[in-house]
């Protein structure tokens, strides 16, 4: 439950973020004179940096199950996210099935893991999975994804 609440904080920080930039970046004298909007500089929270490094966007495949679109980014150090698309290619459906995604830094060693879960998955479908973790991904350079018992 806990971490369901952090995801969902996380996720509505980043649309406040967006939804604020849009405010900020729209200019209403250019606006009602008919010219281009004025460019703003892009509004970045202090303490926040993002990270995603090549070899986590590789597409990759655990199990039959392939990970695509992977981004993980992470706020001043203290927590971090992990997004992917995933693509069911087990040739069954899947459902309840718990994740824990591993991270490794250059040397591979193991920096932090995180939890997820696949509530329903036809074959051949695709979803989007979401992990949070506590302490320092900054160093992440590779992930791994196993099945874990409920």
């Amino acid at each position: 439950m806990k971490r369901n609440i952090i995801i969902v904080v996380m996720i509505l920080c980043g649309l406040v973020l967006i939804i604020g930039g849009s405010i900020l970046g729209y200019d209403k004298d250019s606006a009602t004179n008919n010219k281009k909007p004025k460019p703003q500089e892009p509004v970045i929270a202090e303490n926040y940096h993002e990270l995603g490094s090549a070899s986590l966007k590789e597409d990759q495949i655990f199990n039959n199950i392939k990970y695509t679109q992977n981004h993980l980014s992470t706020t001043d150090e203290s927590y971090a996210s992990f997004t992917s698309v995933i693509f069911n290619e087990t040739g069954t459906d899947i459902s309840h099935k718990h994740l824990q995604i591993e991270f490794y830094d250059i040397s591979g060693k193991l920096i932090g893991t995180m939890e997820s879960k696949i509530d329903s998955l036809k074959s051949g479908e695709s979803t989007v999975i979401f992990g949070i973790g506590s302490g320092d991904f900054s160093t992440a350079n590779s992930f791994n994804v196993r099945e874990v018992a409920e």
